[in-house]
């Protein structure tokens, strides 16, 4: 009201755009909404495009520059700002973390490779969906992708607890285990050369 005997009625409007949206205020300044520099700066909004999260502090229109671009969850690695989106480098230990794709996701109970004693290794943390199960030593077996793998203990041939140790080589006897699983323990039997005959198990014959 611009009338002599209007006062204290003056208002503050924000401009749409660059406001997203009409606000005004009585005799100060409106609270006015800005989209941001994520959604209005082209590297800034590269940042969103790649994956990665973009946080713009204060996005007042006067304010630039002072976006941050991060590492999505699981991911970490160090956070980018102007002119460093580009070079950015995240990355996902999934033998570490839970994930849809690690080893471990929200569904399951723990560690698929250490859940069967077996050793997980993520070979390349930029990369979803490359993990691997190792076995262990004494164990031996081909290494599994995205599985646990199918490890062997050879009782006769392994250095371990339970193994032969040359118990029925020193005695002049063949030694041989007959279920590899590595579960399957102090099963290894000693057999005596020909012409001797007899066997036992976990420890030398008597032929």
């Amino acid at each position: 009201n611009p009338t002599l005997g209007s006062r204290n009625d003056w208002e503050c409007h924000c401009v749409v755009p660059p406001a997203v949206k009409a606000a005004s205020a009585v005799m100060k300044p409106a609270a006015c909404e800005y989209p941001g520099e994520c959604t209005t700066d082209d590297e800034a909004k590269r940042c969103a495009l790649t994956g990665h999260v973009c946080d713009d502090p204060n996005t007042d229109p006067s304010s630039v520059g002072d976006w941050v671009c991060s590492c999505a969850p699981p991911s970490s690695g160090p956070n980018a700002t102007v002119g460093g989106v580009a070079s950015m480098r995240c990355e996902t230990d999934e033998c570490v973390v839970v994930c849809p794709t690690c080893a471990q996701t929200a569904t399951s109970p723990a560690n698929l490779c250490e859940s069967e004693g077996q050793v997980c290794e993520d070979p390349d943390k930029t990369k979803y969906g490359d993990w691997v199960c190792k076995c262990p030593a004494p164990w031996t077996g081909a290494a599994a992708r995205v599985a646990a793998a199918n490890c062997t203990l050879d009782e006769c041939v392994a250095d371990c607890p339970t193994c032969s140790k040359k118990t029925c080589e020193n005695a002049g006897q063949t030694c041989n285990d007959p279920n590899t699983g590595v579960h399957s323990l102090s099963d290894w039997t000693c057999t005596c050369a020909p012409p001797g005959v007899g066997s036992a198990t976990a420890k030398a014959a008597v032929c």
